[in-house]
């Protein structure tokens, strides 16, 4: 449908301002857009996303508090130390390859999150970003 065009067109806009070395020009990424409404129903456990060939960028839109995006850095230990990333209203890089989660939130939290599980021009996954930066 026109709308699914519109957001990807609009996602598209915003990753090629934030990262266009990493969005490059073909759009070898894919986008998952989320709305959690209820912190009981809905949340995102901690999780390592192996498919991906690179890091992700995600940002969280709405009316909520807490939400913020916990991921482990890659420091050498066997779990890594946790850091709360508050990237509401805000775009972050992290590597999803590492364990992550979102923390408990109240309120209706919207999230989009740009990642790669292609690349075209890599012939190898990109190396771990160890730690999460804003962009």
């Amino acid at each position: 449908p026109q709308w699914a065009k519109d957001v990807h067109n609009l996602c598209d806009k915003i990753i090629q301002i934030v990262a266009s070395d990493w969005a490059g020009q073909h759009q070898d990424w894919a986008i998952s857009i989320n709305i959690l409404t209820d912190a009981l129903k809905h949340y995102c456990k901690k999780h390592t996303d192996s498919a991906d060939v690179d890091c992700q960028y995600a940002m969280s839109l709405g009316n909520f508090s807490g939400g913020e995006l916990r991921a482990w850095a890659d420091d050498g230990t066997a779990e890594g130390q946790p850091i709360d990333v508050a990237n509401k209203n805000t775009i972050v890089c992290f590597d999803g390859r590492l364990p992550h989660m979102v923390q408990p939130f109240n309120g209706q939290r919207f999230s989009i999150i740009w990642y790669k599980s292609y690349d075209r021009r890599q012939t190898a996954k990109a190396p771990v970003l160890k730690t999460p930066r804003f962009v």
